[in-house]
C-alpha cells in the first residue's frame, strides 16, 4: 500500500437536492463534512428546463422555482441554526450539466448528491444525473443512496 502524502480538506461543498428523502440523506453527510472541514456549503436546486415538451410551460418553471426555494431556503435555515454557513441557489437548466458548470464557477472541492438506486429498465429510461455528473466531474462526487 502506498501513501502520497495528500492532505484532504474541503473548503466548498456542494450538496445537491430536489426536496426528496434521499436528498435530504445527502444534506446530512453534507452538513458533517462542512461541521468538519468548516467548509463553505452550496445548497443547489435544478430546475430542469430541459425536459419533457420543447419549451415546458411558464406555470410549470414557476412552480419548480418556487418548490426549489422553499426547500433550499429550509435547509440553509436549519445548516445556520446549527453554525454551518451555507448557502442556497436555484438554477434553471439541465440537471447534470448544471451541477458541473456550478460546480466549477464556484471552485466546489467536492459534490455531495443521492442515488435513488433505480435499476434496470427504469434506470435507462429515466437516467441518472447522479451518474452523468460522477462520469464527468472533475472534482470528487460522494453520493449517498437513499435507503427506503
Amino acid at each position: 500500500m502506498f501513501f502520497r502524502g495528500c492532505v484532504l480538506v474541503y473548503r466548498r461543498i456542494l450538496v445537491t437536492t430536489d426536496g426528496s428523502d434521499g436528498s435530504l440523506d445527502a444534506v446530512d453527510h453534507a452538513r458533517v463534512l462542512a461541521e468538519k472541514f468548516d467548509a463553505e456549503l452550496y445548497i443547489l436546486y435544478v430546475v430542469d428546463v430541459s425536459a419533457g415538451p420543447q419549451s415546458i410551460s411558464d406555470v410549470v418553471v414557476e412552480s419548480l422555482r418556487e418548490i426549489g426555494f422553499k426547500v433550499t431556503k429550509e435547509i440553509q435555515e436549519e445548516l445556520e441554526d446549527e453554525g454551518i454557513q451555507a448557502d442556497a441557489f436555484v438554477e434553471y437548466g439541465s440537471p447534470g450539466e448544471t451541477i458541473l458548470d456550478f460546480a466549477d464557477e464556484r471552485g466546489v472541492d467536492l459534490i455531495i448528491m443521492s442515488s435513488h438506486g433505480r435499476t434496470g429498465i427504469d434506470r435507462f429510461l429515466l437516467g441518472s444525473v447522479t451518474e452523468k455528473v460522477i462520469r464527468n466531474s472533475k472534482m470528487p462526487v460522494l453520493t449517498v443512496k437513499y435507503q427506503d
